[in-house]
Order: structure tokens, then C-alpha cells, then sequence
């Protein structure tokens, strides 16, 4: 556990320099490349989920597209 925690604290330290020639830390040059690549969030929801009915069969197994996913017996 150590070494992760030196190998975090290393990279913390790093993001935190100034790079010669910058006026910012090297976290905030990063965030701000990053923004050219992002897009904006859509204005529509999106339901990551899809309702149905099911019916458990004799092993207490429900068939969903291809899956057979095991459920309480009751």
C-alpha cells in the first residue's frame, strides 16, 4: 500500500508543477486541451434501462436477450 500511495502522491506533484515557459500548473494546461475534445452533454435524458415483463422458469432463472440471470425464488 505504500507504493501506491507514494506512486499517487507522485503524480499529484507532477500535475501540480509549472512547466517552464507556462504561466499555469500542468493540471490546468491539461484541463484546458481536454475541453477542445469534449462535447456538450445532451439536452435529452437517456434512459439507460429497459422495462419488461419476466417470468423466472423451473431453476429460478430469467432469460433476458441472450442471458439467463438467476433471481430470489420468491
Amino acid at each position: 500500500m505504500l507504493i501506491i500511495h507514494e506512486i499517487l502522491q507522485s503524480d499529484r506533484n507532477d500535475l501540480n508543477r509549472q512547466l517552464r515557459g507556462q504561466t499555469s500548473p500542468k493540471h490546468s494546461l491539461l484541463a484546458e486541451k481536454q475541453q477542445q475534445f469534449l462535447r456538450p452533454l445532451p439536452q435529452q435524458t437517456f434512459e439507460a434501462c429497459r422495462l419488461g415483463q419476466a417470468h423466472a422458469n423451473s431453476l429460478s432463472l430469467v432469460r433476458f436477450d441472450t442471458n439467463s440471470y438467476s433471481v430470489p425464488t420468491k
